[in-house]
Formats: C-alpha cells, sequence, structure tokens
C-alpha cells in the first residue's frame, strides 16, 4: 500500500533572444530539492549555402535544418549560487570516490578470516581542505555536510549534490573573448568562502562579454585557496551541455535540458 507523492514546483520562464529557459526548482518531501532547466523557443540557426551533402564545413560547425539553414553548435550553460547551511555555518565539503581493492586496501587493516575473497568495493571519503572546483566525472558523490551534527546512527547531516544531466566541462581555451566573464563555466562545482563581496559568479549584463572583469564578477578571483573545513560556505554549481543541433528541434526546440538535485 503506497501513498499519494506530493511535491511543490516553483517555476520561473525567462527569455533572452530566441530561447525560452524553463527553470523548475522541485521541492519533495523527503528534503529533496531538484533543479530542471529546460530549453525552448527558437533554435541558433545560421546561413547555410549547400545542403549536408554539398557543404564541405558539414558536420565540424553545426547541422542544416532547412532550406539554406544551419543549427550551430553552441552551448547552454546554466549557473546556480547555492548557500547550504547545514546545521549552521561550520560545514565542510566531502567528495566521495568509489573504489575496488583488497580489504588492506579498503581499511589499513588485515583481512578478518572470515571473509573468504579478498576483492571488495568500497568509497573513499575526502574532506577537502581549501576552496577548489571539480568536474561531474572527478568523483561519484559530493556533498555539503556538517562534521559535528551527527545524526541518530552517527552520521555528518548533510546536503548531497548531485548533476543529473551535465557536459563534463566546458572546451573553451582562457583566452577566448567568451571567458573573461566566464570563469564560473570551467567546472560543474565550485566551492568558496561565504563573502559579501562575492555576490554574483558573472557580471550582470551581456555587454561585459569579452572585456576585463572586475574581482567581484570573476569566478576565478574567488577560487583563491582559502581554507573550507568547517566554515560558512557557497556551492557554485553549473550544469549545461554542447548543443549539436538536430533537424528533430525545428520549429521549436524541445529536446534539451540540464539539471541537479540535493537530496539530504
Amino acid at each position: 500500500m503506497g501513498r499519494a507523492k506530493s511535491q511543490l514546483v516553483i517555476r520561473s520562464i525567462t527569455t533572452p533572444g530566441n530561447y525560452d529557459y524553463i527553470n523548475n526548482f522541485v521541492l519533495d518531501e523527503d528534503g529533496t530539492i531538484s533543479v530542471q532547466m529546460d530549453f525552448g523557443g527558437y533554435m541558433l540557426a545560421s546561413y547555410a549555402r549547400d545542403a549536408a551533402s554539398n557543404n564541405e564545413e558539414y558536420p565540424m560547425f553545426g547541422v542544416p535544418v532547412g532550406p539554406h539553414t544551419n543549427g550551430v553548435l553552441h552551448d547552454h550553460v546554466v549557473g546556480y549560487k547555492v548557500d547550504l547551511d547545514i546545521a549552521g555555518t561550520s560545514n565542510s565539503f566531502q567528495t566521495t570516490s568509489i573504489k575496488y581493492g583488497t580489504y588492506e586496501e579498503a581499511t589499513g587493516k588485515t583481512k578478518p578470516a572470515y571473509i573468504s575473497y579478498n576483492g571488495i568495493k568500497y568509497a573513499e571519503n575526502i574532506i577537502h581542505p581549501t576552496e577548489l572546483g571539480v568536474h561531474a566525472k572527478d568523483y561519484d558523490g559530493y556533498a555539503v555536510i556538517n562534521e559535528e551534527a551527527l545524526n541518530a546512527w552517527g552520521v555528518p547531516r548533510g546536503y548531497e549534490i548531485v548533476p543529473l544531466s551535465t557536459t563534463a566541462r566546458q572546451v573553451l581555451p582562457d583566452d577566448h573573448p567568451l571567458m573573461a566573464a566566464g570563469g564560473w563555466m570551467k567546472h560543474n562545482i565550485m566551492v568558496t568562502v561565504r563573502k559579501d563581496e562575492e555576490e554574483l559568479a558573472t557580471v550582470p549584463s551581456n555587454f561585459n562579454i569579452g572585456v576585463p572583469t572586475p574581482e567581484r564578477y570573476n569566478m576565478d578571483a574567488f577560487l583563491n585557496s582559502e581554507p573550507i573545513v568547517k566554515q560558512d560556505l557557497v556551492t557554485w554549481i553549473t550544469v549545461g551541455r554542447q548543443h549539436y543541433p538536430k533537424a528533430e528541434a525545428v520549429a521549436v526546440v524541445s529536446t534539451v535540458g540540464v539539471g541537479s538535485s540535493h537530496p539530504p
């Protein structure tokens, strides 16, 4: 016998240029917070002289999607500033790697006699000492925890960060014009000490693209190796994907989306 599941969905829609960005924050009864960004609107396109069969630039830069219309290869990248205070502001950032090895490698102790096969899968947890940026595939798990606030079974309370759908990394080099204000796109998860002056991960205007970026809007400047153990932390979460267009996305884009989840 089950029970009906209830969710609170907070939705906002923004329309920068040709795309509609549909942002959903889904709050579950068990404390899970899921974030899903879907994209609608009209595809970013350019003029195509010929069809794919007679186009020397296909498929490097995009895909023909109509008569003399090329769907251009581009990115959709979304950044979230997440300030999780787990039982107060004395928090730490933990990563988990799932490994395979011997009992001795996993525990540093001699294998008990009752374990017949000396091969085991185990989790290696690391509390990171200083500010850092990581990619979605660097580790198998990410969490903001309070090492001193334990649950009834002695486990630190916290929130796990789960990238649900995202590319592994941004491929643009640091000297690309877009990256002057794009330090926030270099990592999927960045962890910094909370500061009032570090309010936004990037400049609040497209007109600043390609020009020098003040430190208060420069994610590269935020990551300056400050201690993050038992500190008031901010996690900057970036999800996105490379959008390599397909003909099915004409006339309205409905096949692209990214997201992340924050289960307790």
